[in-house]
């Protein structure tokens, strides 16, 4: 069935089509099932078992019927709205797109045909490098701004109410040219870390906040920096004396100052994080962290830290009341191991008593490192190296690699699951952009609860559930399902996602059920082929009625417990069997038997039943039974077969000529009763019985009147016991079961 440059498949030449009264033959059948087959294997199965081996085509698609969808949001995905422009939609709207000149556009669906990143409406940036111009127009938010190399050449402008949330950083030697803030206020930092030189003025027309420091050069011999004031009062001020002189701060020349004003002398200086106090110097100058009074020139409320610049251990501490050091973090510069375990040139944060070591967050515990050495996350460790309350994930942002986690084994990983992002097929046979758990050796892959093996994949692809698959006396199956127990029978069900239809397959209810295929009683079980899977193009060949039972073929009306429609126009000639007729027997072409054959003629409009042999010939039927009535319209008898072999009409009498079988073994209605000696003819027989007597004998012989019974001699008065000559015959009819009339070579 190859498929022509649309994909449409088509069937085989040469074989098909098939016309009608055309014999089926092994040629047509393996030609065409065969080619069948082979499409079924090149259409991509639904479960991923296969990728596609060309590039997968989809509709252009729009915002509101985008081209490759979600099933369960069939309005949001992707779509192609023109040549070289690929766009996003969500519930039908579409938010961004992308163009092949690597433009970006958020908001909008007009590109200006200049700027890479294009937004329209109010936007938040949490990191932002520019290595040109940056133009804001409207009301924004810039959570960071970052350049790490280069300059700023041109005029970096914010024209419209602006707040800078976060560091506007200048990482390398730069050159900002111009920096201009008309309204709006810079609420945090504006910080150059590296050699930088502000070639023009930085001007800032309404009110400014700076919660850090912001260096500006000069080339005279003056005091440069930057002063906060309330009505005539410097209440702060931070720079650089260059004045040559003690300024009015009583900063010596040539020395970085931030401080109280002049002024301002009963104010202290206080550093704040996250809107609380951290560091104050008050006015007298004592100096207290953690604290927000000094008693003394420097006071801490917590531990302290100790640097020695010496090759010994730097760090900090915790001690008990007792002085003991229970914890200590710090750099082990010595040159050996420290008391803490610590090699040298090494961080370390520990303790040297036997105590674990516990790191929390919001005044929870997140992970704990025992005496031992065990660590336990989200949980404390009992008996494994590592232990984890939770998920465990590996990332590596934006990395062409495979990324996760491995167990090794000698060298060997024997276990890995992750997501290989690596472009390729990595070493366990993962195809690129797809996640995993394997190995790449020849171990097989198994799944236990509660200590127990639940489901396993073999080295070569096998799956067995509940079972090891292969390996069994019958086949050797790719996929086995097995129960735990004699009431827990293996069973495999597909299910819808509204868990309102389902189908089972079972291996036995109980000990004693034999296996079973169930499916849910409200729905119908149906068989069908399709070009297409789970696409359209079903074609429905069977079904069995859930609620009946009702099994109908060719139908999907079931009055009966097996329907089959048939139908076909040919006459009942030898030549009738097609695709339109059920038989039961040997194929056509078999070298011995018969088939029988149902079907509705059309033509003739009338059911036929055939017997013709696998050569196409006429052959005869035969039916078995204890008698066989024919019935006209609903029910109605008109002619009966009995297991005696006579042919009745609807009121039980014989019709047609027979031959008379001879029996010595009594009356026996149609048959005709050999003697040789005289009988006595007894009631009982059925009205209208018919029964001949031959005497077998060259002697006449006596036939008694038994008693109760009227024995009337045909065509007379005479009643009684009657003489049957030397080989006579004679005929005996039942007008009751109490009197006969006989007639023949009598006296």
């Amino acid at each position: 069935m190859p498929r022509n440059g649309s994909g449409t498949a088509i069937p085989p030449s040469g074989v098909n089509p098939v016309s009608p009264g055309t014999t089926i033959t092994s040629n047509w059948a393996n030609t065409t099932v065969n080619d069948t087959y082979n499409e079924l294997t090149n259409s991509l199965p639904r479960d991923g078992q296969a990728p596609m081996t060309a590039p997968l085509k989809i509709v252009d698609g729009s915002a509101s019927v985008p081209g490759l969808t979600f099933n369960s949001e069939s309005a949001s995905g992707l779509y192609r709205p023109s040549t070289g422009t690929l766009a996003f939609t969500v519930s039908g709207v579409e938010p961004m797109r992308l163009t092949s000149t690597g433009r970006v556009l958020i908001g909008t669906t007009t590109d200006d045909g200049v700027n890479r990143l294009q937004v329209s409406g109010s936007s938040a940036l949490g990191s932002l490098s520019i290595s040109s111009t940056l133009a804001v127009t409207g009301a924004t938010t810039l959570a960071g701004l970052s350049a790490t190399t280069g300059s700023f050449s041109s005029t970096l402008g914010v024209t419209g109410a602006t707040t800078l949330g976060s560091t506007l950083g200048v990482t390398g030697a730069s050159s900002l040219a111009g920096l201009t803030a008309t309204t709006g206020s810079f609420s945090s930092t504006l910080g150059v870390t590296g050699a930088v030189t502000m070639s023009s003025t930085l001007n800032v027309t309404g009110s400014i906040t700076s919660a850090a420091s912001t260096n500006v050069s000069n080339s005279g011999a003056v005091d440069i920096g930057y002063a906060l004031t309330k009505p005539g009062v410097a209440v702060a001020q931070f720079g650089v004396n260059t004045s040559g002189s003690t300024n009015g701060l009583g900063v010596v020349n040539n020395a970085v100052y931030l401080g109280v004003g002049a002024g301002s002398s009963s104010f202290g200086l206080i550093f704040t994080t996250a809107n609380t106090e951290r560091l104050r110097i008050n006015a007298t100058g004592e100096v207290g962290i953690g604290r927000t009074s000094a008693g003394a020139k420097f006071e801490v409320g917590g531990d302290a830290k100790s640097y020695n610049p010496s090759n010994t251990a730097i760090g900090g501490w915790a001690t008990e009341a007792t002085g003991v050091i229970d914890a200590r973090m710090g750099v082990n510069n010595s040159g050996g191991t420290n008391i803490y375990g610590a090699p040298t040139s090494s961080i370390f944060f520990g303790s040297s008593q036997g105590v674990g070591l516990s790191l929390t967050t919001s005044a929870v515990e997140r992970l704990r490192i025992d005496s031992s050495g065990r660590v336990g996350i989200g949980r404390a460790p009992t008996s494994s190296l590592l232990e984890v309350a939770g998920s465990i994930g590996a990332l590596v942002p934006n990395s062409a690699a495979d990324i996760g986690v491995a167990a090794v084994v000698n060298a060997v990983a024997a276990v890995q699951f992750g997501f290989n992002n690596s472009g390729s097929t990595n070493a366990y046979g993962v195809p690129t952009g797809a996640t995993y758990l394997g190995n790449a050796q020849g171990f097989p892959l198994v799944f236990t609860t509660n200590s127990s093996e639940k489901m396993r994949i073999t080295a070569g692809g096998d799956v067995g559930i509940g079972i090891a698959p292969g390996g069994t006396s019958f086949c050797n199956p790719s996929l086995q399902v097995r129960g735990t127990s004699a009431s827990n029978a293996g069973h495999l069900t597909v299910i819808d996602s509204a868990i309102d239809s389902w189908v089972s397959l079972y291996s036995g209810i109980t000990a004693a059920d034999n296996p079973s295929f169930m499916w849910a009683a409200t729905n119908s079980l149906r068989w069908g082929t399709t070009t297409n899977v789970g696409v359209g193009g079903y074609s429905e060949k069977m079904r069995i009625d859930g609620p009946t039972g009702n099994l109908g073929i060719g139908t999907q009306s079931i009055p009966a417990r097996l329907s089959v429609l048939t139908s076909s126009s040919d006459a009942v000639t030898t030549t009738a069997w097609s695709n339109k007729h059920v038989t039961v027997g040997p194929s056509v072409g078999s070298s011995t038997g018969a088939a029988l054959g149902f079907g509705y003629n059309t033509t003739a409009d009338q059911a036929e039943l055939m017997s013709l042999s696998p050569a196409v010939a006429w052959k005869k039927m035969s039916l078995f039974a204890a008698g066989i009535d024919l019935c006209a319209g609903s029910g109605i008898l008109t002619m009966r077969l009995t297991s005696g072999g006579l042919i009745q009409d609807s009121s039980g009498n014989e019709l047609g000529f027979k031959g008379i079988p001879r029996t010595t073994s009594g009356l026996i209605n149609g048959m005709c009763f050999a003697i040789s000696a005289g009988i006595t003819i007894s009631t009982g027989l059925a009205a209208g019985t018919a029964v001949t007597i031959y005497n077998d004998s060259a002697s006449s012989v006596l036939l008694t009147q038994g008693s109760g019974l009227t024995l009337r001699q045909a065509g007379t008065a005479n009643t009684g016991n009657r003489t049957l000559l030397a080989r006579g015959f004679a005929t005996l009819w039942c007008n009751s079961t109490t009197e006969y009339v006989i007639s023949g070579n009598l006296t």
